[in-house]
């Protein structure tokens, strides 16, 4: 390992830039033997690849004592998995250095040293030796590049010595993630996430306390610090700090360091002398903009090399909520805008503690909310609901308010509005039901079905559609249902129901059907089976009933829009036409697979005796189920 040396340029550097977790003077003051005695000090789950898995992932493990430590006598737990070294040979890590385990797998076994560190762009002096400071593992597999995931380092007698704990949202191929010494507990302090190049054999002055776990400090100074912390402080207030400060033969110098909840790093203020030895600051205001917490400490010098800090204090800032005046409204119009107002106070300033408010929205029959942003003038809000979204007689709104600390909301009200439903436009045949998901044959669903119903007041001519299944978020063609017979007539204010038969099922009748159910539908009357793989159980998917003669009318329209426009052109002037001329022949639902929101229950009034069973459990089981969630190469 080639360990940095602490020069004083490095020393001042890291300090300017907010490199250390504590001040040198502070550092001076820590219980070394609270810093655990190895340090995972640095990790590297995403590399470059070797056959399709990570090839040179790496943890950088530091002996943090002032003698040589056999690190084939402890254990390195992956979460809860044993990560044994590939041979039960000594593993020394000399004092104060580190050595890296290269993780390997069944793809990079093969690989040579030379290779990991080329990886890394190590050379000279900075190029790992196997068997001296690299040492291989088991094939274990590796680290996962995305997720939460802890290793955790235990010694001989079991005990944890150490853990670093990591949670990626996109990982960075070769980026390390570097930690910084603890004190006092065995939880590696997370530096960097995958920010910055990996340095696996490198251990920054910032990454390890400047002295050994087993360090027996000198006798203090003669320098004492009387200090009555504080509690708590109200958001927009200065916070004072004052300590008695006492040195018998030289003059006194005092700061104080302080950091809140969302800084990097501490920073300090002077603290001046008022009387008998008492020294006192103020911590500005606007420092604790935005902030729920902070932490500060107090350091004092005589002037020579002796300094003493005291303990760190934490504080409480306190956020008073911002207070909402709303009077309801009650009636709607769909000719027009719904302006809301509001008068929201909140008891901070805006420059300590700024808020937003919002409306959010949704019809009776919507699921979410729609938000939008009101607008201030002083404490007056005002918000608008558009005419467009106005489109049920039922409508629910709330305001929120929320600041730094804290999301107030409204109770939801409910406004009427004057809207009659056309029940002109409602199409002749409904999609009333689908269920994507069922319980398993062999390896597929096998109650799947979608529902249709004859909502006028005539015989509808099932063989004049087709059933077409959609992808609406990708470019895949929609995809035609051919089912077992289409001379079928659904009679007024009655259903068809489409049984889906695939591969799984296919030797399952109607009995069957009826049987899962509980129903006494009758084949090739009120039940047809369709031929296909089934719905998708994790994706966007839809349905689609169309009539043939739109189809054709659509087919005879791209014909003749000619040679110089795109196929996207093409289906759009087609939709708007097809749209137009058959309107009342075509009916979409769209679902989103697997949501609770959308599935009907016993509690819903449409729902029926005849529609309960034993389907709905989730179907995990299916390959074809995994839409959009693709799977892991590891843990």
């Amino acid at each position: 390992m080639k360990m940095k040396k602490w020069v004083n340029g490095v020393v001042l550097g890291a300090m300017a830039f907010g490199l250390f977790p504590y001040s040198p003077a502070f550092a001076a003051t820590i219980d070394y033997s609270q810093v655990p005695k190895l340090l995972i000090t640095e990790l590297v789950p995403d590399t470059n690849n070797v056959s399709g898995s990570d090839g040179y992932e790496a943890i950088e493990i530091y002996n943090n004592t002032s003698q040589p430590v056999d690190y084939s006598q402890y254990t390195l737990n992956y979460n809860s998995t044993v990560w044994a070294l590939n041979t039960p040979d000594e593993a020394m890590i000399p004092a104060r250095q580190a050595i890296v385990l290269w993780v390997t797998n069944a793809a990079n076994g093969g690989e040579t040293i030379d290779k990991f560190n080329a990886n890394y762009g190590l050379t000279g002096d900075a190029q790992l030796v196997e068997g001296k400071n690299l040492f291989r593992t088991a094939a274990v597999g590796g680290m996962a590049n995305t997720g939460s995931r802890t290793l955790t380092l235990k010694a001989p007698d079991g005990s944890v010595v150490v853990t670093a704990s990591y949670n990626v949202g996109t990982s960075a191929v070769n980026k390390g993630i570097v930690y910084n010494y603890p004190v006092g507990s065995t939880d590696m302090l997370l530096s960097t996430l995958e920010t910055t190049a990996a340095t696996p054999g490198t251990v920054l002055p910032t990454q390890v306390p400047d002295q050994p776990s087993d360090y027996v400090a000198p006798p203090a100074v003669d320098l004492k610090i009387d200090h009555s912390p504080v509690a708590s402080v109200q958001l927009g207030q200065d916070l004072p700090i004052s300590a008695a400060i006492t040195e018998n033969k030289h003059s006194v110098t005092a700061a104080v360091y302080y950091q809140t909840n969302l800084a990097k790093s501490y920073a300090s203020l002077s603290m001046s002398a008022t009387k008998d030895g008492v020294y006192a600051a103020a911590i500005p205001r606007l420092s604790m903009t935005g902030a729920s917490s902070l932490q500060y400490y107090i350091e004092a010098s005589d002037g020579t090399d002796g300094s003493v800090a005291s303990a760190v204090y934490r504080v409480g800032i306190l956020n008073e909520e911002p207070a909402i005046a709303h009077t309801p409204v009650t009636q709607a119009s769909k000719g027009s805008d719904l302006v809301l107002t509001a008068n929201v106070k909140n008891p901070e300033s805006a420059d300590v503690d700024p808020m937003t408010v919002t409306l959010h929205y949704k019809t009776t029959s919507q699921e979410f909310f729609t938000a939008v942003d009101m607008k201030a003038s002083g404490n007056a809000y005002q918000g608008s609901i558009p005419k467009s979204a106005l489109v049920e007689s039922g409508l629910q709104y709330y305001i929120e308010a929320k600041d730094a600390a804290n999301t107030v909301p409204t109770d939801t009200y409910e406004a009427e509005v004057d809207f009659v439903p056309d029940l002109t436009k409602a199409p002749p045949i409904l999609i009333t039901e689908a269920l994507p998901d069922s319980n398993n044959v062999k390896s597929s669903d096998d109650g799947e079905f979608i529902e249709l119903y004859n909502n006028t007041d005539k015989p509808f001519a099932f063989k004049d559609y087709k059933l077409y299944y959609r992808y609406p978020d990708s470019a895949t063609e929609d995809v035609i249902w051919p089912s077992s017979k289409e001379d079928i007539v659904i009679q007024p204010g009655k259903t068809l129901v489409l049984w889906v038969i695939n591969s799984g099922n296919s030797t399952q009748t109607v009995a069957d059907f009826n049987a899962a159910f509980k129903t006494s539908l009758i084949e090739n009357v009120d039940i047809i089976k369709v031929y296909s793989d089934g719905m998708s159980n994790s994706a966007k998917r839809g349905a689609r009933h169309r009539h043939q003669q739109a189809r054709r009318y659509r087919n005879r329209l791209l014909r003749r829009l000619g040679e110089g426009r795109s196929r996207c052109e093409q289906r759009h002037s087609v939709f708007v036409s097809v749209r137009r001329l058959f309107e009342h022949a075509q009916v979409q639902r769209r679902y989103q697979d697997g949501d609770a929101g959308n599935a009907r229950t016993e509690a819903d009034p449409r729902a029926t005796s005849s529609r309960r069973g034993r389907y709905g459990q989730a179907d995990d089981r299916r390959p074809d189920r995994q839409d959009g969630d693709e799977p892991k190469s590891r843990s």
